[in-house]
C-alpha cells in the first residue's frame, strides 16, 4: 500500500514522509510543525508532510496562508478528515504531535502499533507512552523538531530501531489483550 500511496501523491521514494494526525485547532500547534518543516527544507531535507484531521483542507485560508507563508506549498499535502486513518499511518516514516497540550495521546499509541516511530512534544502522558521508541521535545520548540527529522533523514536506521522498539511497546503495554484483562481485573470478572 505505501508504493500506492507515494505514487498516488507523486511522493519520490527518496522522501520521507512526515505524518501528522490533528483536527486544525490552536491546541495542537501547526505551527511549530510548518515552522520546522521550513528550516528543513532550507536544509534541502527531502520530504512531504501529510497533514490529516478535520480543518487540515485548502479550504481553511488561515491554514492555506500559513503554508504560503512558509514556501511549503509543494511539500505539504492536505487530506482533511479521513475514515481509515490506519491505512495512511502506515505510509508515514515519522509521526509528529506537535501540540500544546494533551491527556493520553491516542495517535502516539496507534503509530507505535503500526511500528511508526513519533517525536512527540512534553505534554501529558507522551513521554510515558513513548518510552525510549521516539523522541520527545519542549512544547513550540520548532528548531529541535526539524534537528530531529534531519537526523532521521540523514540515518533511516534510526527509523528501522525505533520502529522495533515501538511495535514491542505497543504489543507489550497497549495491546487490546492486555485493556480487556485490565477491564476484567477492574470489574472482578
Amino acid at each position: 500500500f505505501k508504493k500506492i500511496f507515494r505514487r498516488k501523491l507523486n511522493i519520490e521514494k527518496d522522501h520521507l514522509i512526515i505524518g501528522n494526525i490533528a483536527r486544525y485547532h490552536p491546541i495542537k500547534d501547526h505551527e511549530t510543525l510548518l515552522k520546522s518543516l521550513k528550516i528543513l527544507k532550507s536544509k534541502k531535507v527531502k520530504f512531504k508532510c501529510i497533514l490529516i484531521g478535520n480543518g487540515l483542507t485548502k479550504v481553511n485560508q488561515n491554514l492555506a496562508f500559513k503554508i504560503r507563508k512558509y514556501k511549503l506549498q509543494n511539500r505539504v499535502i492536505l487530506l482533511g478528515e479521513l475514515n481509515e486513518v490506519n491505512k495512511i499511518l502506515n505510509c508515514f516514516d515519522i509521526n509528529i504531535l506537535s501540540s500544546k497540550s494533551e491527556c493520553a495521546p491516542v495517535t502516539l499509541m496507534e503509530a507505535m502499533a503500526t511500528g511508526i516511530p513519533s517525536i512527540s512534544t512534553k505534554v501529558g502522558d507522551a513521554k510515558n507512552i513513548l518510552g525510549d521508541t521516539g523522541w520527545i521535545i519542549k512544547v513550540g520548540d520548532h528548531k529541535a523538531l526539524a534537528e530531529h527529522i534531519e537526523q532521521i533523514y540523514k540515518n533511516k536506521n534510526l527509523l528501522k530501531e525505533k520502529s522495533t522498539l515501538a511495535l514491542n511497546r505497543a504489543k507489550t503495554f497497549f495491546s487490546l489483550e492486555l485493556m480487556l484483562s485490565k477491564y476484567k481485573k477492574l470489574y472482578n470478572m
